[in-house]
């Protein structure tokens, strides 16, 4: 059973801004659209996970209910253009994921701590793995 994912989210354009700016040179260019191709955030209800890679992938799962801390980071630069990084944190100071560049982070993180709140309060009972 595959379920549909809340939300799906690639780094924003503007994260790569400087690669854009010297695009002139192509080579920034290409690499800038690569390193946005290669990483995709899926939220699922219970679920969250992390896709890396373009010709060999890497999947990253966290449980909703196992996220301790969910921090935004933004530099004058991100801020500007509405971006961030999300840094998530399962156990300890160390963090599990960072998904960097992403749009309007703060909406992001209220979903996040949304599903782990309806998660905790029993409002949704089955949890099925997303689909790979």
């Amino acid at each position: 059973m595959s379920e549909e994912p809340i939300l799906s989210i690639k780094p924003s354009h503007w994260n790569y801004f400087w690669f854009y700016v010297f695009a002139w040179l192509v080579i920034p260019l290409i690499i800038a659209l690569v390193r946005r191709a290669s990483v995709t955030f899926h939220l699922y209800p219970g679920w969250l996970v992390m896709e890396r890679g373009l010709l060999s992938k890497s999947y990253q799962k966290l449980f909703c209910d196992d996220i301790r801390t969910i921090s935004v980071r933004q530099s004058l630069l991100q801020r500007i253009f509405g971006i961030g990084d999300l840094l998530i944190a399962t156990s300890g100071d160390k963090w599990e994921a960072t998904i960097r560049g992403v749009p309007d982070p703060e909406r992001i993180q209220t979903l996040v701590m949304d599903q782990k709140q309806m998660h905790q309060d029993g409002t949704r009972t089955e949890f099925a793995a997303p689909p790979v």
